[in-house]
C-alpha cells in the first residue's frame, strides 16, 4: 500500500460489476407477473431519500418471472427489495404487514404472486395473497361507514320527534 491508499484489483473488482439491468441484486421491476417467496423477514432501515432520511423496510426475496419491460428474466434468482414504511394497507409495506399478519406475523415462508402495473410514470404492486385481506378491509369500512350513517339519522329523527 501507497500513500495514496490501496491501489485497486481491476480482475478482482470487475467480477462483482452488473450490467446495471435490475440495479444489481435488488428486485425493481417495471411490469411484470412474478412469482415471490420470502426468505427473511422485514428489516426497518433508515435511508437518506433526496436529503431526508426516510424509513424503509428491507428482506430477502427469491423471484420467478420476466419483467415485460426490460426483458430480464427471473429463475428462481434470491435478490434484495425494499419498499417505503407502509402509509396505507394498499401500499406494498401495507401488503406486506397484512400477508405477515395472517401468517402468524412471519413474512419468512409466505409464497404469492406479485403483479406489477405499470402506465409508464407510476407502478402498481399487487401482492395477490394480500388482495383479498385488502377487499374484506374496505368491506368493513363501507359497513362502519354505513352504520356511522344510520345512527347519525336515527339521532336527527330523534330530535325533529
Amino acid at each position: 500500500m501507497s500513500e495514496q491508499g490501496k491501489l485497486v484489483d481491476y480482475n478482482e473488482e470487475a467480477k462483482g460489476l452488473t450490467s446495471g439491468k435490475g440495479g444489481g441484486n435488488w428486485f425493481n421491476p417495471k411490469a411484470g407477473n412474478f412469482d415471490i417467496e420470502f426468505l427473511s423477514e422485514m428489516y426497518e432501515k433508515t435511508r437518506e431519500f433526496q436529503g431526508k432520511p426516510q424509513v424503509q423496510y428491507e428482506m430477502t426475496i427469491k423471484v420467478t418471472g420476466t419483467d415485460q419491460v426490460t426483458g430480464e428474466e427471473y429463475n428462481e434468482k434470491e435478490m434484495q427489495y425494499s419498499c417505503t414504511k407502509a402509509q396505507s394497507y394498499k401500499s406494498q409495506a401495507g401488503q406486506l404487514v397484512l400477508m405477515a399478519k395472517a401468517n402468524g406475523g412471519k413474512l419468512k415462508g409466505i409464497k404469492t404472486p406479485l403483479i406489477v402495473m405499470s402506465d409508464g410514470k407510476r407502478r402498481t404492486f399487487v401482492f395477490t395473497s394480500a388482495q383479498k385481506m385488502i377487499n374484506e378491509r374496505i368491506k368493513q369500512e363501507k359497513e362502519r361507514a354505513d352504520v356511522r350513517s344510520i345512527g347519525q339519522l336515527d339521532i336527527e329523527q330523534s330530535k325533529v320527534s
